[in-house]
């Protein structure tokens, strides 16, 4: 297509600016149109102009190229079109025209003879810098000259360039691609995984720690709740005890190690057979219950118990209360917390979730989480491996403690704190997106730990390519990468879409043999998920729990229960073949440590407790404990041939001489109707 001639001003422009442009100011596209160039003599210069001087020129006829760099320009792709530099004697030339002080023509071509060697290195420079190789375009003809330099009229030349653009709406999409990518934390997720992977991971086989062999429940039960919690506990109880007696004019009866032992056996066999809602003295007198409670001890002592048990010195609380809400439980649970952590060892993931232990009481830390049932209770944070159940670590949620300010990223700092009890590196963790953060996922990737978890939609890191949108198709995926971070949005419904955060995955792997089409992450994310939820259904299996005003109660039932989870899992795996391995073996372990819990203070009332009525010593026969039965069972007939006479109530007057043939269970008195209740027992025994 032709263009009108150019005026001298607009051709001094082009030179000047080092790019062939119109007058209307618009690039000229050398793909679709060609250049008309005609010289016409300056009005001027009266000095004449050879025509074979013109013929010495050197340029290329066949090329746009090397015709618009013969004239000193440069020409570029689309977009990549920087103007040529020149120098002050060509720039004088090329405005001759305006001024007759200045060069004229013959001047000007003897510079752009001197500009010769310069367009050799510009053509170079450009031939290195286009994507496609820069070669003329060829006729249609037939025959060996149609390669050839075509023919050029005089006074005119046609020109095609072979230069390919990419087409605009390539380009929109990509750059639309680019800024999909961008998140609003000014984070950029590039669709190409990264090159090179460091990481390391773990080989080493999880289970328990070396230690001694576990031949019965209790050896494993001992190995959390171990000897120094115990006589932590029987200090504080019996100093507690001994004051709170002597304020009512009682005297304190110490408490002993069997008979600590055999008050947890009791409240785990309440949660054993889920009795928690049951009074306690129906459990204790009633003959339809388990003999176990009444063989061990009275209900009023397991109530004392119950009401006395401490664990700190109440004397030293108030000053260590001054820096630590959970003084009065402090001692004990991290006691128990080192027992955890030294007796498992985790293969190549564990899992870090939270647990709400329900209590509505007065706690200076209890906290309101309407999402979950309980909605009031204490916080625990809990690591626990991803594929045994199996507690080891935990951080209680204390909120603000006296004198410091309020802790910024909690869910980061906990998962740090958390991770910081490990034996050995190069595991990964497993959180929920509570917990879930790009700076906690560089920060646990610098100590040789990975992680995986969801991301909520509304995270500031998540690009606008990841989060849900109704133009997205069915089980599709998105994968995103920015440093050793990957991020990956699936699809599973329409208009939804489900995100995870990953430092340990670092390819586009996806499941193409399901239907679904999931990607690798989301299945190692539903594999390894569930670690503290399994935990927490196996505690509450059996929960030993009571209704109690007091907090750390709470905590030291929790912790029972997760004791037993615990200690489950460690014999289990020296035993697999407990109980023949069928689907109850945890009840048969629970019922067996019971046993063994509460044996030794049986045998002690047996033979320290002279006296014993006949429906204690016909429990203690049911019980299976290793006493004398034909001791028990001489007692027993002897007691019974003595109930035959009939005596005088003990406590209606002498003058009524009422006489009767029952008797009291405990102390063996002989009472009236009026003087007992359904269950015979007198007033004495019943305090």
């Amino acid at each position: 297509m032709e263009q009108s001639l150019p005026s001298a001003d607009a051709i001094s422009q082009h030179f000047m600016s080092g790019c062939l442009k119109s007058e209307n100011g618009l690039q000229t596209d050398f793909n679709q149109s060609e250049i008309e160039v005609k010289v016409e003599p300056d009005q001027y210069d009266s000095s004449s102009l050879d025509v074979n001087e013109l013929e010495t020129f050197p340029r290329s006829p066949g090329h746009v190229k090397e015709e618009i760099l013969d004239h000193g320009l440069q020409v570029l792709p689309d977009g990549l079109m920087p103007p040529v530099e020149m120098d002050e004697e060509l720039e004088i030339a090329t405005n001759s025209h305006t001024s007759p002080d200045k060069p004229n023509r013959r001047t000007l071509l003897s510079m752009m003879h001197r500009k010769a060697e310069v367009t050799a290195s510009l053509t170079e420079e450009y031939e290195s810098i286009a994507a496609p190789d820069l070669e003329s375009e060829v006729s249609d003809s037939d025959g060996p000259e149609s390669s050839s330099v075509p023919d050029v009229a005089e006074g005119q030349k046609t020109v095609l360039t072979d230069f390919e653009f990419s087409s605009e709406e390539s380009c929109d999409e990509e750059s639309e691609d680019r800024l999909s990518r961008w998140s609003k934390g000014d984070s950029y997720w590039s669709k190409y995984p990264p090159q090179s992977d460091t990481r390391t991971f773990s080989q080493s086989c999880q289970g328990p720690a070396q230690g001694s062999l576990l031949v019965t429940p209790k050896d494993a039960w001992e190995l959390f709740i171990s000897e120094n919690i115990i006589d932590e506990i029987l200090q504080c109880t019996n100093l507690g005890g001994q004051k709170a007696a002597s304020t009512k004019d009682k005297v304190w009866q110490k408490v002993t190690k069997e008979e600590l032992n055999a008050f947890i056996g009791l409240s785990l066999l309440i949660g054993l057979e889920r009795n928690g809602d049951v009074p306690v003295r129906e459990l204790f007198m009633d003959p339809l219950q388990n003999p176990l409670y009444r063989a061990t001890m009275s209900v009023g002592r397991y109530q004392d118990l119950h009401g006395c048990l401490q664990f700190d010195d109440k004397k030293t609380r108030v000053q260590r209360e001054a820096s630590d809400h959970m003084a009065a439980f402090r001692n004990v649970w991290d006691m128990f917390l080192i027992n955890c952590r030294k007796r498992f060892i985790p293969r190549d993931c564990v899992t870090v979730g939270e647990q709400l232990v329900p209590f509505r009481g007065r706690c200076k830390f209890v906290q309101h989480l309407p999402r979950l049932p309980a909605r009031y209770g204490i916080k625990i944070f809990w690591m626990c491996d991803a594929e045994v159940p199996y507690a080891i670590d935990a951080v209680i949620y204390t909120g603000r403690q006296p004198g410091e300010e309020t802790e910024e990223n909690l869910a980061e700092n906990t998962v740090l704190r958390l991770s910081s009890g490990l034996q050995k590196k190069g595991l990964n963790i497993t959180m929920d997106s509570y917990f879930t953060s790009i700076a906690l996922a560089e920060n646990l990737f610098e100590k040789n730990l990975t992680m995986v978890g969801t991301v909520h939609q509304k995270n500031p890191h998540v690009p606008p390519i990841m989060k849900p949108s109704k133009l997205r198709a069915l089980h599709t995926s998105e994968f995103g990468f920015c440093g050793n971070v990957s991020m990956v949005s699936y699809v599973p419904k329409r208009k939804k879409a489900e995100i995870i955060l990953s430092t340990l995955h670092t390819s586009e792997a996806l499941n193409e043999t399901g239907a679904k089409n999931k990607p690798e992450v989301f299945q190692y994310y539903n594999r390894t998920k569930g670690g503290v939820n399994n935990v927490q259904q196996m505690a509450n299996n059996y929960a030993c729990k009571r209704r109690t005003k007091r907090w750390t109660m709470v905590l030291w039932y929790n912790m029972l229960n997760i004791a037993i989870v615990n200690s489950y899992s460690i014999f289990n795996a020296q035993n697999p073949s407990f109980m023949g391995g069928g689907h109850n073996t945890q009840r048969m372990f629970i019922k067996e440590l019971v046993k063994e819990l509460v044996a030794p203070q049986i045998h002690r009332r047996r033979e320290e407790s002279h006296g014993l009525s006949k429906n204690i010593l016909e429990a203690m026969g049911r019980c299976g404990v290793p006493t004398s039965l034909s001791a028990v069972t001489s007692e027993i007939q002897q007691q019974s041939c003595q109930n035959r006479r009939r005596k005088r109530c003990y406590y209606c007057r002498s003058a009524r001489d009422r006489k009767v043939s029952s008797s009291c269970c405990e102390c063996s008195k002989p009472v009236c109707r009026d003087h007992s209740h359904i269950v015979v027992i007198c007033y004495q025994c019943m305090r």
